[in-house]
């Protein structure tokens, strides 16, 4: 973190366009691992027999309470995403390390994400000590380049096409703005004898490590 500001300091600019590409490649890479909005708290009670009546319940609860999450990441609330992670993510991921990851995107522009969504959730599926449910959703991505992205947007935009899809990236030159759109999952888990649920994304790129937090067996059932 101290090292890239003091490089925005220090760099004069005739090294702009060297340094736009050096924060480009970071940027990029953060923005795919992290534009998952992983890790939000749920407070509701779930049945493993969900009925309909249920179901439509559990969406509802799932969009105020991502609506919510979205908020905290938007304010730069670190404490409050901190308390919404899955608690086992940090057996395997450094509570500065995830919090940092936002704080560097925060560096490259402003960045904030609407949910839109929630289009599917699936059945609750149990293991020895918890219970897992996983959600589809839809949401928008704004990022507001700064001065230094802004003379990289093209290579940029080629980047986020290639990742999120062509259909799926706008930019506005005139705003040096991106918008994207993004269907994700994200995964709900809580003790399996209380409601207590938190979340973890298990989707983007080089989360081998994260995938082995859940037991065997659970990701294919909630796939059905």
């Amino acid at each position: 973190m101290g090292f890239l500001i003091h490089l925005y300091l220090i760099f004069k600019l005739s090294h702009m366009r060297v340094l736009s590409k050096i924060l480009l490649s970071t940027f990029l890479f953060l923005l795919i691992s992290n534009v998952s909005f992983s890790n939000i708290y749920l407070n509701d009670v779930l049945s493993s027999n969900m009925t309909k009546n249920s179901d439509i319940l559990l969406k509802k609860t799932f969009a105020k309470d991502l609506t919510e999450y979205t908020k905290a990441i938007n304010e730069k609330n670190w404490d409050k995403l901190e308390q919404m992670t899955y608690p086992k993510l940090f057996t395997v991921v450094a509570k500065e390390t995830l919090i940092g990851s936002y704080e560097l995107l925060s560096i490259m522009g402003d960045i904030t994400t609407k949910l839109n969504s929630v289009d599917k959730v699936s059945k609750v599926v149990s293991s020895k000590e918890e219970k897992f449910c996983k959600l589809w959703y839809d949401a928008t991505l704004t990022i507001k380049l700064n001065m230094i992205m802004a003379q990289a947007a093209p290579m940029c935009k080629e980047q986020l096409e290639s990742k999120f899809g062509k259909e799926n990236v706008s930019y506005d030159e005139a705003n040096t703005t991106f918008t994207i759109k993004n269907k994700r999952t994200i995964l709900a888990i809580s003790p399996k004898k209380i409601s207590k649920w938190k979340y973890l994304d298990v989707d983007s790129k080089g989360t081998s490590k994260v995938r082995k937090l859940i037991p065997e067996g659970i990701l294919s059932k909630l796939e059905k």
